[in-house]
């Protein structure tokens, strides 16, 4: 595998995950903290598992501590949320480019 492979899967993985923001942006803050919703409580829990899991890759493959893990409360909102993925999207780029 070579280091073009993985910018490729990183650039997927951001474009697939702008989608799901996308489509979330357009449910109502009541529908996006409701219960239950599948195995975590609701789909902001769920959404914000899901970028505390990347998070936390990417700080094992640059060797770092993960101090940063986000939250529900942290995140209450889906625009919260999509600055946070924002972040998250630029810290795998300088990464990958590197």
């Amino acid at each position: 595998m070579t280091a073009d492979y993985f910018r490729t899967m990183f650039g997927y993985t951001s474009w697939a995950w702008r989608r799901v923001l996308d489509q979330v942006a357009q449910v109502s803050q009541d529908d996006y903290v409701a219960s239950p919703f599948r195995s975590y409580p609701c789909m902001r829990g769920t959404l914000v598992h899901a970028l505390a899991a990347e998070m936390r890759y990417l700080t094992i493959w640059k060797g770092e501590p993960f101090v940063d893990r986000p939250d529900e409360i942290l995140l209450p909102t889906i625009v919260e949320l999509r600055d946070a993925w924002g972040g998250k999207r630029r810290r795998v780029r300088r990464f990958s480019s590197a």
